[in-house]
C-alpha cells in the first residue's frame, strides 16, 4: 500500500516537474542573430534579450548575414564574403558554428521551413531554388538587373515561396504546381512570415503591414525613421531595428532594435546600437553548447 502510494507521489511528481520545465522552455526563445559583422546566438526571456560570444570564431568568411537554422541539415546557413565573392554557406551544429562550408555562390539565401530548399540569387542574379537533398537548381526568374536586400525572396510554406518580380510586383511561387501568381500590386516587400502571417515593408521602408487571406492592414508607421530589413519572427511578435530620434539628431547610422508584440500592437526598446540583418528561431538546446 505504502509502496503503491510512494509511486504514485512519484508519478505526480514528475508531471509537476514535466510542466515546470515546460514552462521554463516556453517562456525563452532562443535565436540565431546578424549585426552585419558577426553572427551570435541570442536568448529573449521576459523582455531580455541577453546576447552571447559571436559565432564562426575561426572562420574565414567576412559579414555574416541573413542567418537560418536548418534541423533537416543540422547547420546554420547565411550568406558572406571570401576572397570578394559573396556565397551561400553552412556552419554545422556538430562543431558548435564554429567552421563554415561553402555551399554554392550567391546572395540573399531564404531557408525553407522544412530546411531542405534554399531560395538565393547567384551570380548572374537568376533567382533559384537549390534543393539540397538532390542539389539541383530551379530557375524562379531569371537575371535582375539590380539586386537589393528588399527583393530577397520569402518562404510561407515549404512550398509556397514569396518573391518580387522584375516589374516590382509580388509574386507567389508554388514549387508543388509549378505556378506563378500575383500576390499584391502595390510595391511593398516582404520581410518576415509565421503561421499564415506575412510581414511586408513599403518602398521608403517607413511603413509596416501585415498581410493575411483576408488582405493588407497596416501595422505602425514612421513618418521619418527608417524601419530595417531584418525582421526576426517570434513565437507572438517580431524584432525589427530601427532608428530612434537622438541617433537620427547625431547623424548617426546606429539603429535599436525592438520587440514588438502582435497582439497588444505595443513595442519595447531591447538593444540600443544594434541593427538586424536576419535571424531566426533555434533551438535552446544548441543555443546553451
Amino acid at each position: 500500500m505504502e509502496a503503491a502510494m510512494v509511486a504514485t507521489i512519484r508519478q505526480a511528481l514528475a508531471i509537476v516537474l514535466s510542466a515546470i520545465s515546460m514552462t521554463v522552455s516556453a517562456s525563452q526563445e532562443c535565436l540565431v542573430l546578424s549585426n552585419g559583422s558577426k553572427i551570435s546566438i541570442v536568448h529573449y526571456r521576459e523582455g531580455v534579450l541577453q546576447i552571447d560570444a559571436a559565432l564562426l570564431k575561426e572562420s574565414k568568411v567576412l559579414n555574416p548575414v541573413w542567418p537560418s537554422y536548418s534541423e533537416f541539415m543540422g547547420s546554420l546557413v547565411f550568406e558572406a564574403r571570401e576572397n570578394g565573392r559573396s556565397g551561400i554557406y553552412k556552419a554545422n551544429a556538430t562543431t558548435s558554428f564554429q567552421s563554415s562550408e561553402l555551399l554554392m555562390f550567391g546572395r540573399y539565401p531564404a531557408l525553407s521551413p522544412g530546411g531542405d530548399k534554399i531560395a538565393y540569387f547567384d551570380e548572374h542574379n537568376n533567382l533559384s531554388i537549390k534543393d539540397v537533398r538532390s542539389g539541383t537548381d530551379t530557375l524562379i526568374a531569371e537575371s535582375y538587373k539590380t539586386l537589393s536586400v528588399w527583393k530577397r525572396p520569402l518562404w510561407i510554406s515549404n512550398n509556397e515561396l514569396i518573391y518580387i518580380a522584375k516589374n516590382e510586383e509580388v509574386f507567389l511561387f508554388n514549387r508543388s504546381e509549378d505556378t506563378h501568381s500575383k500576390l499584391i500590386s502595390e510595391k511593398l516587400f516582404p520581410v518576415a512570415s509565421s503561421d499564415g502571417v506575412v510581414l511586408f515593408i513599403d518602398h521608403d521602408a517607413r511603413t509596416l503591414f501585415e498581410y493575411k487571406a483576408d488582405g493588407l492592414r497596416v501595422v505602425f508607421k514612421n513618418r521619418f525613421l527608417s524601419i530595417g530589413s531584418g525582421l526576426v519572427m517570434l513565437r507572438d511578435g517580431f524584432l525589427y531595428s530601427r532608428q530612434t530620434w537622438p541617433e537620427v539628431l547625431r547623424l548617426s547610422e546606429e539603429k535599436t532594435t525592438f520587440y514588438f508584440a502582435r497582439d497588444s500592437r505595443s513595442e519595447k526598446e531591447l538593444v540600443s546600437n544594434l541593427t538586424l540583418f536576419g535571424g531566426s528561431l533555434l533551438p535552446c538546446a544548441l543555443g546553451s553548447k
